[in-house]
């Protein structure tokens, strides 16, 4: 999947030229081959906006106007291409069309025709040229191409490894909001990396940011540096706060956690029926896990056994969130 629709985006740069113009203006001036209305009557065919909605119809007027130079519509083009909307995919068309708005400096087109060199989906595959053209979106910007440029510096991807450039890069796109690059900013620099001095304090405060979102890694990430005292002072009952909302949502590791602090009350009130039920759930994932769920088992009651059984078989997660950081 590709950066952006076709339109969003493109419909604002639109309607400074457009504003208060009805379909049929923007007919004539498209027939009378203006690029921007041309442009903008694809945008209208697309949405359906004072038209019938008709892909077949907006692939046209993006063509006429991308024939023209209109960066823009070149763009649009391309991903109606790529995605096969209105016409048969086609990655090798989509690819040119990618280009030719990449070369007139469209952020956007540099990231989708960089994602294609990535994969060789078609055009040969070449890191090289795409870890350029990553930069290149990525100077004016955009935090898709800001986090792909430090995980090609990290790995050092179609350019020379350097750790220290793909943290500033990651801070850059987590920043503005980009949910994968705070939570790998946060792991960097936690762990350290040559070229990056570990930083436990800045680490914890980018895994809260996404944690407050209901990310369950950066939940269970921040839940143990809390037990830990790392980053900030130890704090058992901040922790158990975190790795609850994580286990809630289904994290085999804070769920275990979560059951050890509520068998040893740290934190939190000792109650074993409950260490049981969250050990049960981590196990029921993770069969490895099952040494303290069996060892909680033996502190209850038959009825308390069966009862906590049973919450486990009923046990449903309840996602905040879908998963930002895809880990």
């Amino acid at each position: 999947m590709k950066f952006l629709h076709p339109v969003i985006g493109a419909v604002a740069l639109s309607l400074c030229v457009w504003a208060g113009a009805q379909p049929a203006e923007v007919l004539q001036a498209a027939r009378r081959g203006e690029a921007d209305a041309q442009f903008r009557l694809g945008v209208l065919f697309d949405k359906g906006r004072g038209v019938v909605q008709d892909d077949e119809q907006a692939l046209q007027w993006f063509r006429r106007a991308a024939q023209q130079g209109h960066a823009k519509a070149q763009y649009n083009l391309a991903v109606m291409l790529d995605a096969g909307r209105g016409t048969a995919p086609d990655d090798a068309q989509a690819a040119q069309w990618y280009l030719r708005a990449a070369e007139q400096g469209d952020a956007a087109a540099q990231y989708n025709l960089a994602l294609m060199l990535v994969k060789g989906e078609g055009v040969p595959q070449n890191e090289t040229a795409a870890a350029q053209w990553f930069l290149q979106a990525a100077q004016q910007g955009l935090a898709a191409a800001q986090f792909s440029t430090a995980m090609m510096l990290y790995d050092g991807r179609g350019v020379a490894k350097d750790p220290a450039q793909a943290v500033q890069w990651l801070r850059r796109a987590a920043e503005q909001g980009h949910t994968r690059a705070q939570y790998t900013l946060g792991v960097l620099l936690y762990e350290g990396e040559q070229g990056v001095a570990p930083n436990h304090a800045e680490a914890a405060q980018w895994f809260e940011r996404l944690a407050q979102q209901g990310d369950r890694h950066a939940q269970y990430n921040l839940g143990l540096m809390r037990v830990r005292g790392e980053g900030a002072a130890q704090n058992f009952a901040d922790a158990v706060q975190w790795l609850r909302r994580a286990a809630q949502q289904g994290h085999t590791k804070a769920q275990h956690a979560l059951g050890l602090m509520l068998y040893h009350g740290q934190g939190v009130a000792q109650d074993y029926p409950q260490a049981y039920v969250w050990l049960a759930l981590a196990a029921r994932q993770d069969e490895e896990l099952h040494a303290a769920r069996d060892q909680v088992a033996r502190k209850l009651t038959p009825v308390q056994l069966e009862q906590a059984q049973a919450q486990v078989l009923a046990w449903q997660p309840k996602r905040e969130r879908p998963p930002a950081s895809g880990r």
